[in-house]
């Protein structure tokens, strides 16, 4: 059977203008509708935007050959019914939050989604789901022991809740990979407004790649996360994930979610080991490395800047586990507060964690907490 290639919308990139073209797989494609599940080979095309108010947008699973299936979105979104941790439900209407202002079905809405409902649950391998846009569920797109996925130029904007239907104060992620999903990739992805985390790594879900999306003939699209309820990015037991050539911030106009005041995070990397984040533009936020996996953390933040209010880079002990082995290299700390580095933990880190000297802070690396010298090192040389 032929494949072939079709235009299916243009996306505007800086100041290009690109089609984007859906290649690949059978000749006939199918539509997608709201609840459907997914297990056949073949391309799948996202026709017109949908409200899927009962349930889960979209369920995928497998095992299907590798590249089989292909979920084409060609720019259009799946809208739960939920309106964001920054709006409410009126009337069957949201009020407030990112769909207030959008034509239906995108601003309708109903109860707030549990946690069950999302927007794409995907528990096969080999998929590639691409310009698809997922919002007001409670996840925008889930992977669950799901490994060697592609998602390219998604966008996962305003799911979760803000205190309304959770037990915390906040809840919900953009996209979540977690139960052992491994060797997936993000290409260009889009994640902002969610009400927890915007990407949320775990569960021994190793070996990912988060970057940018490269465009013939024009800059590559890069993948950026803002204004999340928490942390932007949040790795937690997931080894070996390079997040790269991303920026992630927390600008003026994101909505202050009051509980959470000072607690927002631009990467948390916690109980991992052989995390890279290098390339990477991080604003309104600091880094932070927590805990350690045992084997010394060697987690390493590399070439990226990173502009916060208060520190840049923290280190905080979880339970017994002290952040050890970690590294910043060759990369710029602008911070309003004079200690660059804050340190939580009691104890000592073994091998210690390290500012290289490579690195640019304002003034210079100084660092906060008791006891410093024990957990880190600041203009020392890095360990390879």
């Amino acid at each position: 059977m032929k494949t072939r290639c079709i235009s299916r919308y243009f996306q505007i990139v800086g100041s290009c203008v690109v089609a984007i073209l859906t290649c690949g797989g059978p000749a006939v494609a199918a539509s997608i509708s709201c609840g459907q599940t997914i297990s056949a080979p073949g391309t799948y095309t996202l026709d017109q935007d949908l409200y899927c108010g009962s349930g889960t947008g979209l369920t995928i699973t497998g095992p299907s050959p590798a590249g089989t299936i292909i979920i084409d979105g060609a720019g259009k979104s799946l809208k739960g019914r939920g309106c964001g941790k920054d709006g409410m439900c009126i009337g069957g209407t949201c009020s407030g939050g990112p769909f207030a202002s959008m034509p239906s079905p995108l601003n309708q809405c109903g109860s707030v989604p549990g946690n069950s409902i999302v927007g794409i649950r995907l528990t096969a391998s080999g998929v590639t789901i691409k310009s698809i846009k997922l919002m007001g569920f409670y996840d925008g797109i889930e992977l669950r022991n799901a490994d060697n996925n592609t998602l390219e130029g998604v966008n996962a904007i305003g799911n979760g809740t803000n205190n309304v239907g959770c037990n915390s104060a906040a809840c919900g992620y953009g996209i979540e990979l977690t139960e052992d999903s491994d060797n997936n990739t993000l290409l260009g992805v889009q994640v902002g407004n969610n009400g927890d985390e915007g990407i949320h790594i775990s569960d021994g879900s190793n070996n990912n790649t988060i970057t940018n999306l490269p465009i013939s003939g024009c800059s590559p699209l890069a993948s950026q996360v803002w204004c999340s309820g928490r942390e932007n990015i949040y790795i937690l037991e997931a080894d070996d994930n390079d997040v790269e050539h991303i920026v992630a911030h927390y600008d003026n106009g994101c909505v202050e979610n009051v509980p959470l005041s000072g607690k927002k995070v631009s990467v948390n990397i916690e109980d991992s080991d052989g995390v890279e984040v290098r390339d990477g533009t991080f604003r309104g936020a600091p880094v932070r490395f927590v805990g350690s996996a045992g084997a010394g953390g060697r987690n390493i933040l590399k070439t990226s800047t990173v502009d916060a209010p208060d520190v840049c880079v923290r280190f905080n002990q979880q339970g017994t586990n002290i952040p050890a082995g970690n590294e910043v290299r060759t990369s710029t700390l602008t911070c309003a507060d004079n200690d660059d580095i804050r340190v939580s933990a009691s104890g000592s880190a073994t091998p210690k964690n390290k500012i290289c000297a490579t690195t640019s802070c304002g003034a210079s690396c100084s660092v906060d907490g008791d006891p410093n010298s024990d957990v880190v090192l600041t203009e020392a040389a890095c360990f390879n």
